[in-house]
């Protein structure tokens, strides 16, 4: 097991684990409420999403981080086609991060696909209810196909196994729990897409906006600064300098055509 406290970085103090809790249910609370009220990336509408969950961030780095995955996974579904997957009162995370290990890997089975292996570095394992995972697909040999897709899977099951959270603590946002990895034993899922549609769609919407956001409320003079025309705060329109541009993605403002306005 990986020994975080050779890093050579402060060790930022455990926060109290029902204070976190309470925490992370009121985000993931506030995430739902949001999921009603915010538009989805590329519906015309993208600016406004963006400026909500900027507008979220420097109040509360945290608690953006905590609803962004919930939002994200939503917008996935629908550009996948399968709004079929989605309820009122679950919550959800985006699993995607790659590492050593035996990989996540997708099988197919009778009802659908069967997951298994490890997957690192999946925020929020033990509150959300469901989540958008990226596994390596298999044939029904189970040799790897050199595939990626993305699928669904619910938390309740006996073969969804998270790390106990006190193996790993986040160095940034402590109070966004965060499991250094978890097994999946047999898990059944289903795909996130339909027929026709790309293999892990991936929601420009809220992801890259908590960065943003981040550096914004610390550093106004950045939001400020530069040669565009652009309200601050507005991150589909702040104009990035030599210095911003090392803080945020850019990404977003040059794909704009095909993201939404």
């Amino acid at each position: 097991m990986f020994d975080q406290s050779t890093l050579p970085i402060p060790q930022t103090p455990r926060p109290d684990p029902g204070q976190v809790e309470e925490f992370v249910r009121h985000g993931l609370n506030k995430a739902t409420e949001l999921t009603r009220d915010l538009p989805l990336p590329g519906h015309d509408s993208t600016r406004e999403l963006w400026a909500r969950m900027s507008d979220l961030g420097r109040q509360d780095l945290a608690f953006a981080r905590i609803i962004e995955p919930h939002l994200d996974a939503v917008a996935i579904i629908d550009q996948a086609g399968r709004g079929d997957l989605l309820t009122d009162s679950d919550t959800w995370a985006v699993w995607a991060a790659e590492g050593p290990g035996t990989p996540l890997t997708a099988t197919p089975a009778n009802t659908g696909w069967t997951l298994t292996g490890t997957k690192p570095w999946c925020s929020l394992a033990d509150f959300v209810s469901r989540a958008v995972v990226t596994a390596h697909v298999a044939d029904e040999a189970g040799e790897l196909t050199g595939h990626r897709r993305a699928f669904v899977i619910s938390t309740d099951h006996p073969g969804f196994l998270p790390e106990p959270q006190d193996t790993w603590l986040a160095q940034g946002l402590a109070d966004v729990p965060t499991t250094l990895s978890i097994s999946v034993r047999s898990l059944p899922s289903r795909s996130a897409r339909t027929s026709g549609t790309s293999p892990a769609p991936v929601s420009p919407g809220a992801a890259w906006v908590w960065p943003q956001s981040g550096w914004a409320a610390h550093s106004p003079s950045l939001t400020s600064s530069g040669n565009g025309p652009g309200p601050r705060g507005d991150p589909s329109t702040t104009p990035l300098t030599p210095t911003s541009a090392a803080w945020t993605w850019p990404w977003p403002r040059r794909r704009r055509c095909w993201i939404g306005r």
